[in-house]
């Protein structure tokens, strides 16, 4: 929660005291979001979808939290509803690049070629050295094979 410049004393949260009780006491959502996130990774979808929907109805503005629960939800092939998570996380953030891409693979999954080509033109992989490379190198992979569609 640290900022290089400090706190201005408006912009401290006003639930700081409750955070920092949570902190202490081993409660962080990040904690719950990693956890449910490992149990994907394991195979074990079922579970990590039950607390991934649970984590977007505790914070239903958090557009990561969406972003996570639609993976979830097209790796168990809920596509449908995967698309609908995704768009909610893209309504709170339009240029939320990983929420785009993600829409355009489910899309181009759907074989909706031309939608999924639209959101990638909209919404194209970082410049080299910006954003995180793994993205920009997926985001460029899949714009490239888009292209041959």
């Amino acid at each position: 929660m640290a900022r290089p410049g400090g706190y201005a004393a408006e912009a401290v949260p006003g639930d700081l005291a409750a955070r920092l009780r949570g902190v202490v006491a081993g409660a962080s959502r990040e904690g719950d979001m990693a956890a449910a996130v490992a149990l994907c990774r394991s195979g074990r979808w079922a579970e990590g979808v039950v607390r991934l929907r649970a984590l977007c109805a505790e914070r239903p503005d958090y557009p990561d939290y969406r972003v996570k629960l639609a993976a979830a939800l097209f790796q168990t092939g809920a596509d449908d509803e995967a698309l609908r998570e995704v768009e909610q996380a893209l309504a709170r953030n339009p240029r939320y690049r990983t929420a785009a891409h993600l829409k355009a693979l489910i899309l181009a999954d759907a074989g909706r070629y031309a939608e999924a080509r639209a959101v990638i033109a909209a919404h194209p992989p970082s410049a080299a050295g910006g954003g995180n490379p793994h993205e920009a190198l997926f985001a460029t992979y899949l714009a490239g094979v888009l292209s041959l569609l």
